[in-house]
């Protein structure tokens, strides 16, 4: 008599494991959205422009008269507090080095020589 509904065991055993195949892919793709949108938020994020403006403008620093530099560093960081919100550290050694914070990205950059 056992042997009858065989059947529907396997049709009921089928029918969890596609169910559960289901959820599976649903949460792989669930994941894989939002590791994309994170991914594309931190790349939006980091501030390429202020960089280089930044540097830029410590070209045409080191191009100017090494007496006025102290002052000019000094502009340049109120400048990037007030407007832009973020810490700029810079120091001259042997080399440049510049040290960007807007409390969300974190940057540090030694300029050794000026090739562009």
């Amino acid at each position: 008599m056992a042997l009858k509904h065989d059947e529907a065991q396997w049709i009921v055993m089928l029918g969890l494991i596609i169910s559960f195949a289901i959820l599976f892919l649903a949460l792989v793709i669930n994941q894989s959205i939002l590791v994309g949108r994170t991914t594309a938020e931190s790349a939006l994020e980091f501030p390429k422009s202020d960089i280089k403006d930044i540097r830029n403008q410590i070209r045409e620093i080191k191009d100017s008269n090494p007496m006025y530099w102290d002052s000019l560093i000094q502009d340049m960081q109120i400048i990037s507090i007030q407007r832009k919100g973020a810490l700029v550290e810079i120091l001259y050694n042997p080399a440049w080095e510049i040290h960007y914070n807007n409390g969300v990205t974190e940057y540090s950059e030694i300029i050794y020589h000026w090739d562009y």
